[in-house]
């Protein structure tokens, strides 16, 4: 086995442990996890004999709870939604839910100045016949370079259904050199979630990162499969850890999956 398909396995299995809880935003990112590898690198997907694993995940979607009360946690209602949205798109049956209680999420993570949360939870939540127009203002923009790159990678899941359907040639095109100046501006930093994100996007658009990026990636795995940030601390490190050990195995699954390789 190659050092590339090595990485890729570890980088599944660390994945897997760091989301074998009962926690919903670890079942959502499981499911959402192997729904895009599925899309992105169906060879590695078939590899690494995940169709099981991933039937599981989508299985254990119907176990995340589905209420929106008023003063819900941000990532337990994204995962609430993740977990709706999921099986919308994959023509599974979605259980009953309170549009009116999921719409005023939505409303309040945008009056508390979660514009991209809410923005993101607008768009998963259209599918699934709630309709509320949120944008990203203006001066949450200029406060950090990130949120333009995480706007940027989520029009891109947005629009192809988390992966599973092609990015059409016009929007690639249109979108592909801003994706490359994302991995330049994040490879720099070795800001690794993000960068993640932004690789497996331009896989999507049908461009490669650089050698040097998939480099870098592979040398910031740790010895036991897993990415971090450097910093990642608090409450939120499981959650965190487990996302940027997401967003890397996919970007290194999609170039490994890459014909000729």
């Amino acid at each position: 086995m190659d050092g590339l398909a090595s990485a890729v396995r570890r980088g599944w299995e660390a994945f897997a442990a760091l989301t074998a809880t009962s926690s919903s935003y670890h079942r959502a990112d499981r499911a959402l996890t192997l729904h895009m590898l599925q899309g992105l690198a169906p060879g590695t997907f078939a590899a690494l004999r995940l169709k099981a694993p991933l039937a599981r995940a989508l299985r254990e979607l119907t176990r995340v709870p589905r209420a929106f009360p008023d003063g819900l946690d941000e990532y337990e209602s994204m995962a609430r939604l993740d977990a709706l949205y999921l099986r919308r798109i994959r023509a599974l049956p979605v259980p009953r839910f309170s549009k009116a209680g999921l719409r005023r999420q939505i409303a309040d993570q945008h009056q508390r100045g979660n514009d991209l949360h809410a923005w993101l939870m607008a768009g998963l939540a259209r599918p699934l016949g709630v309709e509320l127009e949120v944008t990203v203002r203006w001066m949450c923009r200029l406060g950090s370079p990130l949120v333009p790159l995480y706007e940027l990678t989520h029009l891109v899941l947005l629009e192809t259904d988390y992966l599973r359907a092609p990015l059409p040639a016009e929007r690639a095109a249109e979108l592909a050199p801003r994706l490359e100046e994302g991995v330049a501006w994040a490879a720099a930093r070795e800001l690794w979630d993000v960068l993640g994100e932004l690789a497996f996007c331009l896989a999507a658009a049908g461009r490669s990162p650089p050698d040097a990026v998939v480099a870098a990636l592979l040398a910031a795995q740790q010895p036991d499969g897993h990415f971090e940030q450097a910093g990642t601390t608090g409450p939120d490190a499981p959650r965190e850890r487990a996302h940027c050990t997401a967003t890397c195995l996919l970007a290194l699954a999609a170039v490994s999956d890459r014909p000729g390789r």
